[in-house]
């Protein structure tokens, strides 16, 4: 957590020399070691060695606050396009009952042609049936196309083989207002909104990457702690060295300090 590295090591080895300087020639070692290794500037400290994971950790929320932010754009396009169909079939029931009117005042005006009603008006109420027939078929056109619309958004395969299935919607449109104050509406937009919670993760991500790069420039100075024990035994008998580094001679250690600081430091202040 604090930066530092523990090694545990045991090494094992055979030796064979015709040298007349080395007693025993033939030669078996063992050496376990202990070695800890402490930052005291440059890397230590729990917020240095944990930034790693706290960066992986706001890479994933990043990536979730963009996936909630195509969903809830996709879910908002299947809403749009479900209430452009409400409105179409009801723009297609205002002008089939329009239509209705026009062919009651066209058939009026006609059965009153030898009394009061004159050519000109007739005309003009034709006119205005053959115009609002038109409406109708364009109002028919919109309504398929939001059916299409809202088929390709739920992407259900059920309702793209039914292509000529005809979509009913059984929710009307709310009459109440809804009475939702300012001060509400910015903190649950602050609060639920994933482009806001992505910009502070952002901004918690540069933080973090700051405060790494000010403790990456400082200079190096590491603890550094060993201990040892050691074994050796001739006719290169690994395992006879083994047992006696815990038997003969007592354990070694050593303790010092390693200091690094590269001339100008260029690569860390930039």
């Amino acid at each position: 957590v604090q930066g530092g590295e523990i090694e545990l090591s045991q090494r094992m080895g055979r030796l064979t020399n015709n040298s007349n300087f080395l007693v025993p020639k033939n030669q078996g070692n063992a050496r376990l070691e202990l070695n800890v290794r402490q930052p005291l500037m440059r890397g230590a400290g729990r917020p240095v060695n944990q930034s790693l994971v706290l960066l992986a950790q706001v890479d994933f929320a990043v990536a979730s606050d963009d996936y909630a932010n195509v969903l809830q754009s996709h879910l908002v396009q299947v809403a749009e396009a479900y209430w452009e169909l409400v409105r179409a079939r009801a723009v297609l029931c205002q002008r089939r009952k329009l239509l209705q009117s026009a062919q009651e005042v066209l058939a009026t005006l006609e059965g009153r042609q030898s009394f009061d009603s004159q050519m000109r008006q007739i005309l003009r109420a034709r006119a205005a049936v053959v115009s609002r027939q038109a409406l109708i078929v364009r109002a028919e056109a919109q309504i398929r196309n939001a059916e299409s619309t809202l088929r390709l958004l739920v992407n259900s395969p059920p309702l793209i083989e039914a292509a000529g299935a005809e979509f009913i919607p059984v929710d009307t449109p709310m009459v109440t207002p809804l009475e939702i104050s300012l001060s509400d509406a910015l903190t649950t937009a602050l609060t639920h909104r994933p482009d806001v919670s992505k910009a502070l993760r952002q901004l918690r991500q540069g933080q973090i990457e700051m405060g790494l790069a000010q403790n990456q420039s400082l200079p190096r100075l590491d603890l550094l702690l060993g201990m040892y024990v050691a074994g050796l035994d001739g006719q290169r008998d690994t395992f006879g060295a083994w047992s006696k580094q815990f038997r003969d001679g007592d354990p070694g250690f050593n303790v010092g300090l390693e200091f690094e600081l590269p001339r100008g430091n260029r690569a860390a202040r930039a």
